[in-house]
């Protein structure tokens, strides 16, 4: 698996770039870095704190956060960082499952067999952080991700566990959390920041270890519509107020170019030859103090040899710029950054150029052998093209170890990336359409091969090459569908519709209808889960027109019904239940799956037609009988229930819950059937069996992290108390639902 590693301006040392780049001084900052260190000894004292740190390209936005980072680690915390890409496709939770993984390597590498023992997280945490590293669900007793809710796992369950993952961390060493690039991170990876810092943490006395999460972005990319504006909203720059009900701010630190004395110390760490204040003042206003336009235009010059070393310099042999002392003389500068890159890459081989695109249309950090693979070079045209992009500091390549899952790949593998996200869009703006489509289509053809083989990571990257690519092709298509049931599933609805339209457009060959059906079937329930009625019954009635097949029909047709409902369209959803069961032979009846009877049944049902509703049940029954299993057995008790309370009879609708509490059905349904047990014992006013049965099913869904449920069941529950005179009880349960109904009132800000 290719993972995100630190730029090569990170002060570790093992870069491999130009001697220009490793030099590359770090100057004029130290205000900035104690101002952090500062925030650092908030965290330590045990507040959630998140800082942004902001500021226009090459700032030195990244260089400021990574020499923090070095300064935390000697202080014995952890320092894991991870990027966002600007890719154009919002894949859910891409920089988290790139910091986790990294984190995971740190932790493995400090704890090893002992890190489940350090750590002692339940195994639903286990669960949880499994969903994006694999290796935790080998931890201790073996855990399986948590039951999804309605098709989808709760978001806020996902958070939690994963809050709890790294507050276990910090726990055992202070952790230092850094995003860099987040004005391209995805909507999920936002909430999940909000949630750690806002609510998770606030909210639980016990997570009080040193975390600080710091983000860095550039503003001139945010405007009002932007998730991440409304993660740092009423906060002012370079200090403090209060967050969401006072709970926690978020802290911005603004970074500015560099002043023209600062340039004259940049100068002289990095060239002490060239330190004369007139040639500084001449780059700083050429350059606007901007260290990224500076360092690639000292490099332009030493490779233009206008550098050259100096017996003149001191101390003597250091490069110095030719004739400095003649201001008439002195090079020209590139009116930006981009025209110097560009200049740079003027003087490169062919096959520099062509090094230098793959990276560029790769977006993330490459696997060196793939790269080999994708322009179909010998190892030697490799090596030699690497040798000479080695100085220019354009790219990075280190080793890395490989994960234990491929442990039959050699132990290590060597990672390529480009130096700077602003030299990758300089190389992609400036290749032809043709050539980036078809380096997209061999990388995802190729991240695709690595995905069979069970690397998560390369579907993501695979799906987007596979969207840029804009082709068809049956072996990308699967990885995309699967991609994005993946962010469906974990409630990652933005990511999931575009992803869901990036396969539609693949979807174009003759026997893709039922690909085509399911898509447009998914695009429906998003939709109608983001509030967009009307859009969601288009999809589905687009899907119908995709299927000729009678079971999908009903259930699509059911589907538009119950929606009908949920918006009190009750004349739509009766025709479309009508629809569902016309003209349906008998013989096919006996083959339909019991679960889609008892749907139809239950729409019946709530569309007050009992007798319609009562012949379906019975059908429902009968298949369930010879063809069902557990689940659809308990469904259709749950239902039969229903019926039997509508129409006066309570007592037969307990005897058929109470029989499924007897049934080895999943841990969600015993839940639900506590919960209407409770429901239909309190509106019979036996509130003690009342009170069972809910305070049952509350601890059914606290374990699953199903907080709107919980909230819902403890407000039940305060009004059991208060009909029972304990009042004291009832004022309890009341405060804690409050708390978790204020507290989903903050994170719709950033979810869908």
């Amino acid at each position: 698996m290719t993972r995100q590693q630190p730029n090569v301006r990170t002060v570790s040392g093992q870069d491999e770039s130009t001697v220009m780049t490793r030099l590359s001084p770090f100057v004029a900052r130290e205000a900035e870095l104690a101002w952090l260190q500062a925030r650092w000894g908030q965290a330590l004292r045990g507040d959630s704190v998140l800082v942004a740190v902001e500021g226009d390209v090459g700032v030195g936005k990244a260089t400021l956060v990574d020499v923090f980072g070095a300064q935390t680690t000697t202080q014995g915390a952890l320092f894991v960082s991870s990027r966002s890409y600007d890719t154009g496709l919002h894949i859910p939770y891409q920089p988290l499952i790139e910091l986790l993984a990294s984190l995971w390597d740190q932790l493995t590498s400090i704890l090893g067999p002992d890190l489940p023992a350090d750590l002692n997280l339940p195994t639903t945490v286990w669960a949880e952080v499994g969903r994006f590293v694999p290796e935790a669900l080998l931890t201790g007793s073996v855990a399986t991700p948590a039951p999804a809710i309605e098709g989808r796992i709760d978001q806020n369950r996902l958070h939690s566990g994963l809050c709890n993952f790294l507050s276990a961390v910090a726990r055992v060493k202070p952790l230092v959390i850094a995003l860099y690039d987040v004005q391209w991170a995805d909507r999920s990876t936002l909430a999940f920041i909000h949630y750690l810092v806002h609510i998770g943490r606030p909210l639980n006395n016990s997570m009080r270890q040193p975390l600080m999460v710091v983000l860095t972005h550039r503003p001139d990319e945010i405007d009002d519509s932007h998730p991440l504006h409304h993660l740092l909203r009423g906060v002012r720059t370079n200090g403090r107020v209060s967050g969401w009900n006072g709970i926690q701010a978020v802290q911005r630190l603004r970074l500015a170019p560099l002043s023209q004395e600062a340039v004259v110390r940049w100068l002289m760490a990095l060239l002490p030859g060239a330190a004369d204040p007139a040639l500084a003042h001449y780059l700083w206003e050429g350059c606007e103090g901007n260290p990224l336009f500076l360092l690639h235009t000292l490099a332009d010059w030493q490779e233009r040899h206008l550098l050259a070393a100096s017996a003149q310099a001191s101390p003597p042999g250091q490069p110095m710029v030719a004739a400095a002392a003649n201001p008439s003389r002195w090079p020209a500068l590139a009116p930006n950054v981009r025209s110097v890159l560009q200049q740079r890459r003027a003087g490169l081989s062919s096959n520099g150029h062509q090094l230098l695109l793959v990276l560029a249309v790769s977006n993330w950090p490459l696997d060196l052998e793939l790269a080999r693979r994708v322009l179909d070079w010998s190892p030697q045209t490799l090596q030699t093209t690497l040798a000479e992009l080695a100085p220019t500091g354009l790219l990075w390549l280190r080793a890395e170890p490989r994960p234990e899952r491929t442990a039959s790949a050699p132990p290590e593998n060597r990672v390529i990336g480009l130096s700077h996200s602003l030299i990758r869009r300089t190389i992609y703006d400036d290749a032809r359409a043709d050539q980036a489509r078809r380096l997209h289509r061999l990388l995802a053809g190729q991240l695709n091969a690595w995905h069979e083989q069970g690397d998560v990571q390369a579907a993501v990257k695979a799906a987007m090459h596979a969207r840029l690519a804009g082709a068809s092709d049956d072996d990308i298509l699967p990885a995309l569908m699967a991609l994005a049931g993946w962010a469906f599933s974990l409630n990652a609805l933005d990511s999931a519709r575009e992803l869901y339209w990036g396969a539609l457009s693949q979807a174009t060959q003759p026997g893709d209808t039922t690909t085509q059906m399911l898509i447009h079937r998914a695009l429906g329930d998003i939709h109608e889960l983001n509030g967009d009625y009307r859009a969601g019954l288009e999809h589905y009635q687009a899907a119908l027109g995709c299927t000729g097949d009678v079971a999908e029909h009903i259930l699509i047709r059911c589907r538009m019904a119950q929606v009908s409902l949920q918006h009190d369209d009750r004349e739509n959803a009766a025709a479309h239940v009508q629809a569902a069961c016309d003209n349906l032979p008998a013989d096919l009846i006996t083959t339909l799956p019991a679960d889609l009877l008892t749907q139809q049944g239950e729409v019946m049902l709530r569309l007050g037609q009992l007798e319609k509703a009562q012949q379906k049940l019975l059908q429902a029954r009968s298949a369930v009988e010879t063809r069902g299993d557990v689940s659809s057995r308990i469904h259709l008790a749950h239902v039969l229930a229903d019926l039997s309370t509508q129409t006066g009879q309570d007592d037969a609708a307990l005897n058929l819950l109470q029989q499924v509490l007897n049934l080895p059905g999943s841990d969600l349904w015993q839940i639900r059937t506590h919960e209407r047990l409770g429901e239909i014992h309190q509106a019979a006013g036996r509130l003690a069996e009342a009170e069972h049965h809910s305070a049952l099913a509350l601890e059914g869904f606290q374990r699953l992290g199903a907080w709107k449920q919980q909230a819902q069941l403890l407000t039940v529950l305060s009004t059991i108390y208060e009909g029972q005179g304990d009042m004291s009880r009832a004022l309890a349960r009341a405060r804690e639902a409050v708390v978790i109904y204020r507290m989903l009132e903050r994170i719709p800000i950033l979810t869908h």
